[in-house]
């Protein structure tokens, strides 16, 4: 039997119904849950990473069509293709949030910090589509000779669809390599500014604007920086490349990701330990270029150390062939403490 042809009206509640569904997902999606949060439906497939890249695919290739179909101004014999094209698109979404949910359920298999990239990405793709749906209610309410409405939310969405291939393609483990690259340019960035601090040590650091002549004048007659601050600096320029050079290899030395509960327990401890050595390095530089605290210094230098040598102890037992350099960068940093 024939389906029934879709009107207009069919249409606007099917993307009434779209944004209905995305504001009750949205605010469940999420790895901080608890026993007293409502949940969605999981669902339960075998692997569900080969499944999240599968309707990445699906969603891609569903969006398009949707492209395709809405051309403004759309025609009445036009509303049942778009009708099919919609529903179809958002019986996909459905797998996907109720695939997203699965791995947040298994989130210790997988990692919080794998789980949390992708309910990121999810969330990211949720609010895209909430955009499309409304640049497809402007279209449809659009009259003849008011065809030049674009779909720009397309395009964001097929990013999107990308970067769950990424996160499927490189794993866990891409995940925090790429979270190691970028802390690692930050620290490059902050290292740069601490060096040319150092060049010419001056009180005062962190009045740079909005200074008059005059205000300038008496900041010149601030006392000198401490020579032992400046000195202790100096000696921890080295160990500061040594940080940065640790978080940049981190690419090479963390291998492909076996997700059991151990290892993925282990990812997310480097995580932490990541965002723990970031902030110290952050308080370490200002402690000496604007506080001019050298106490603070020694404290958060001491923090390092620790910090420091937990995390190469940690990724040093991923891969046994690289134990050697990790025990000669322990040695380096180590060297005049």
């Amino acid at each position: 039997m024939p389906s029934v042809s879709k009107s207009k009206q069919d249409l606007q509640q099917l993307l009434h119904s779209l944004d209905e569904n995305i504001v009750t997902w949205t605010p469940l999606l999420s790895t901080h849950t608890d026993s007293n949060t409502p949940t969605l439906r999981s669902s339960q497939v075998a692997d569900p990473l080969a499944e999240l890249g599968k309707l990445a695919k699906l969603v891609h290739a569903h969006t398009t069509k949707v492209g395709i179909v809405f051309k403004p101004p759309i025609s009445p014999d036009n509303y049942h293709a778009c009708f099919v094209e919609v529903e179809a698109l958002i019986r996909t979404l459905v797998l996907l949030v109720s695939l997203c949910s699965q791995l947040v359920a298994e989130k210790k298999k997988y990692s919080n910090l794998y789980v949390q990239a992708i309910v990121e990405a999810t969330q990211s793709l949720l609010g895209f589509f909430s955009g499309l749906s409304k640049e497809l209610v402007e279209m449809l309410d659009a009259e003849d000779g008011e065809g030049g409405a674009r779909l720009v939310s397309v395009g964001k969405i097929w990013d999107v669809c990308d970067t769950f291939g990424g996160l499927v393609q490189n794993g866990a483990s891409g995940v925090i390599r790429a979270k190691f690259k970028d802390s690692a340019a930050l620290i490059g960035d902050g290292l740069e500014e601490y060096e040319e601090w150092l060049e010419d040590p001056s009180a005062g650091n962190g009045d740079f604007f909005d200074q008059s002549d005059e205000e300038e004048d008496l900041s010149n007659q601030d006392d000198e920086v401490d020579p032992q601050l400046v000195e202790f600096g100096k000696k921890w320029v080295p160990k500061l490349k040594l940080i940065k050079l640790l978080f940049a290899t981190m690419d090479k030395n963390i291998g492909k990701t076996r997700y059991t509960e151990k290892e993925s327990s282990l990812l997310d401890t480097l995580n932490s330990k990541r965002l723990e050595i970031g902030q110290l390095v952050d308080e370490f530089v200002s402690t000496i270029i604007y506080d001019l605290d050298l106490p603070a210094a020694k404290k958060n230098a001491k923090e390092l150390i620790r910090v420091s040598t937990e995390t190469v102890r940690l990724v040093s037992g991923l891969d046994a062939k690289k134990a050697k350099w990790f025990d000669t960068w322990k040695l380096k940093f180590q060297e005049s403490i």
